[in-house]
């Protein structure tokens, strides 16, 4: 375990290193913090990109990390510690000088398990959210402590830096389904918080967290909407805990049409959270700044390269020569060779892609979530009707059948290909017309590379962002952010601006 945590002293030198990045400090906890945070949301020790990714931004001027004791099941805050650990074995960083933030909250692989065997062992984890028969929620001292226990552990840190209650809006989703009034389900969501509060203050006095706040994608909303998560009530619970609380820092969405955090007024006297958090002194850390939402759409802010141009016709077509082979095997194949029915209606369903592509495809905003659907869901199912057909006990397996199997293959793969190539023209035509839009709006932003490093340039000039949480799992995706944070940028208060960027979701 390495002792210590992130100091003035530390960060301010580590921010010497790197003169030609700027930094800000986060909130009342003085230390100095890269405009870019390293968002560790879908990395793991599965891949050794990943480490080499977070290497690199650790050693070219990116000290905050932000992570979670959900992310990757653990995983992610594993791979922080080992990397963090070879860094420090070899003289090139210190714990002092890197802050690392994670959260807590969510209940779900491993910490879902282990809360079931609680429950049958008849010691549940008290006000647990079950949300869904795969995920639960809960923020009580008891799971927070076990939780940052394990953190620590998997971190090697005897300490964290800021330590975040992660989406406790899930309590509200909960309850709301349960039909509970909104002032009484509004009470008890802030006593829960209030109680956490209490408790973290507690390990403040430990030492084994440096301060600690809030992740919440409810902060931005209407003050009227019932999973509004209230900056201000919270801000007053602190206080009236100790003057000199530690309630440090908020995290929450912020992005190009995400655009609430900074023009909804939602807290009394009429001020956006980030307004109000600006006026307290808290720290803002944004998230999602390339991943917007749109109604239940994902529009990814980044730079799309086309490797060939395809249509919707095109994929037409592909989708054509795929029904064909399923109907070749449904009628002509199957029947032919003696298979139990109930094997050969799954072989039929699992090799559908056909229509399963048909009413899926359109669906899709960007290549990047298509491609994340293709490996999590698509092709396993394919693979695996694959697999039923062609390693069926056969006497001696028919050539039709293998080449059949050959043809469908290489059907698959132009349809997938086609496929991608249309949604990353779609996404192409999309990013430049906001990055026009964006650069006639504010001449700050203009002479940026790429969307993202726009994206990046529109959070980073504005005026009471701390950092922004990019993921950067791989090398590329970090020399984009610190070609931009290598520039310098005008910070003032655009409030306005951002109001004239409201048009831009409607456009799309």
């Amino acid at each position: 375990m390495r002792k210590g945590a992130a100091t003035f002293e530390g960060t301010r030198r580590y921010a010497h290193c790197h003169p030609s990045l700027t930094y800000r400090i986060l909130g009342a906890t003085g230390l100095s913090v890269s405009e870019a945070g390293f968002g560790a949301y879908r990395i793991d020790d599965s891949d050794e990109e990943h480490q080499k990714a977070l290497y690199k931004a650790l050693l070219s001027g990116i000290n905050l990390i932000d992570t979670s004791s959900n992310y990757g099941d653990g995983r992610s805050e594993e791979i922080i510690g080992e990397v963090l650990n070879r860094l420090e074995m070899e003289n090139r960083l210190r714990r002092d000088e890197v802050l690392i933030v994670t959260k807590a909250g969510y209940v779900q692989g491993k910490n879902l398990r282990h809360s079931r065997l609680r429950q049958a062992q008849g010691r549940p984890f008290a006000e647990l959210v079950p949300f869904d028969p795969d995920l639960a929620h809960c923020i009580h001292p008891e799971f927070l402590e076990e939780q940052l226990t394990g953190s620590l552990n998997r971190l090697q840190v005897t300490t964290v830096d800021l330590f975040l209650l992660h989406n406790p809006e899930y309590y509200l989703k909960w309850v709301r389904h349960e039909g509970i009034p909104f002032d009484e389900a509004r009470q008890e969501y802030l006593r829960r918080i209030e109680t956490a509060f209490r408790y973290l203050e507690d390990e403040v006095k430990r030492g084994r967290i440096g301060a600690y706040g809030i992740s919440s994608n409810s902060f931005p909303l209407p003050a009227s909407d019932y999973e509004h998560t209230p900056l201000e009530a919270l801000w007053h619970r602190a206080c009236a805990i100790a003057s000199d609380h530690h309630f440090r820092a908020v995290q929450f969405p912020l992005n190009l049409i995400e655009q609430r955090g900074v023009t909804e007024k939602n807290q009394p006297g009429k001020s956006s959270v980030l307004r109000f958090a600006q006026d307290t002194g808290m720290a803002v850390l944004t998230n999602r700044p390339l991943n917007a939402f749109i109604g239940n759409q994902l529009l990814r802010l980044a730079e799309v390269d086309i490797e060939e141009e395809k249509t919707a016709e095109a994929v037409k077509r592909c989708l054509v020569d795929l029904s064909r082979l399923e109907e070749h095997l449904a009628l002509q194949i199957l029947p032919v060779h003696k298979m139990a029915i109930g094997k050969a209606n799954d072989i039929q369903a699992k090799l559908s892609a056909s229509e399963m592509l048909d009413e899926q495809w359109l669906r899709f905003t960007n290549p990047i979530q298509w491609e994340e659907a293709l490996a999590r869901y698509i092709v396993p199912t394919i693979q695996d009707g694959m697999d039923l057909l062609l390693t069926h006990k056969w006497h001696r397996r028919p050539p039709e059948i293998v080449e059949w199997a050959n043809e469908y293959a290489e059907a698959l793969n132009k349809a997938f290909e086609t496929i991608t190539a249309v949604l990353q023209a779609r996404a192409k035509e999309k990013t430049t017309m906001i990055k026009k839009h964006l650069e006639a709006v504010e001449p700050d932003w203009t002479g940026t590379d790429t969307i993202s490093q726009t994206a990046l340039r529109v959070l980073r000039s504005t005026a009471g962002v701390t950092t922004v949480l990019v993921g950067m799992r791989q090398r590329q995706y970090v020399d984009d952010v610190l070609v931009e944070l290598n520039r310098s940028v005008i910070v003032k208060d655009r409030e306005a601006t951002w109001e004239q960027l409201a048009s831009l979701a409607e456009g799309l």
